[in-house]
């Protein structure tokens, strides 16, 4: 009896610590670009319009430090790509004030985009995570939990694309 309750326990504790860490740490997919999404100003904003670029889609928390710190490495990447070679967008299931300050305080003149489907609903687990498509629409690059996108392989990545 014992030896089936001890079973028992330690295959439950498997189980909770396997679920835990497929839900915080594997990888997501992209959630698509079939996403009602809004500005925090009101306008509607479609991902679809952005194709023919490169698109960089970071999924964040106004509480996320890593959000934060990944901010000004993401500002560089856009600026030695070209603004109209690569869009960066923000993305948010947070309100419309929470986001509004957040881009006040960090993220001015970042697009910054509210979804009303809950990021874990999207199998967004861990912030920021945040992605890198081609023109193409194919993902070339994801990330979790911060990243220096300013790194020289980020951009030769982008060159050898093109």
């Amino acid at each position: 009896m014992q030896k089936s309750v001890l079973t028992f326990l330690i295959s439950a504790v498997l189980f909770f610590a396997g679920y835990t860490f497929y839900e915080n740490f594997m990888s997501p997919g992209f959630p698509g670009l079939e996403m009602d999404l809004n500005a925090i100003d009101g306008r509607k904003f479609d991902l679809k319009t952005l194709k023919g670029k490169y698109v960089l889609v970071s999924y964040f928390q106004t509480w996320c430090g890593d959000c934060v710190r990944e901010i000004p490495s993401i500002r560089q990447l856009q600026k030695k790509v070209g603004a109209e070679k690569l869009a960066v967008v923000f993305v948010s299931d947070e309100t419309d004030s929470q986001i509004q300050a957040f881009q006040q305080r960090f993220g001015m003149g970042l697009e910054m985009l509210q979804t009303n489907i809950s990021l874990k609903k999207l199998g967004i687990h861990a912030y920021p995570t945040t992605f890198l498509i081609d023109p193409n629409g194919k993902i070339i690059l994801q990330k979790q939990e911060g990243f220096d996108w300013a790194k020289p392989e980020v951009l030769e990545k982008i060159k050898s694309l093109k």
